[in-house]
């Protein structure tokens, strides 16, 4: 009887350090999952500021060379 119960102890045993394991394994899954989830969303965020900022950036590069080809025109007339 006491090698029974020794065989239980050790089944019981190993089942809940399986699923705590296991517990562990999946909570730490979906946090990285999540972690993952919100760098591909500020990844975004980040490409369109980039873009955004082009924008601004050629649109200020075409005004200043239209603004200093019409001075250069007004100079030469």
């Amino acid at each position: 009887m006491d090698a029974a119960w020794t065989l239980i102890t050790i089944i019981a045993s190993t089942v809940v350090a399986t699923a705590t394991v296991l517990g562990i394994y999946y909570s730490h899954k979906r946090t990285l999952e999540n972690r993952i989830k919100d760098l591909e969303s500020k990844v975004q965020n980040h490409e369109k500021f980039v873009q955004i900022l082009e924008k601004r950036a050629l649109s200020a590069l075409e005004e200043e060379f239209n603004g200093s080809s019409k001075t250069k025109n007004k100079n030469v007339k």
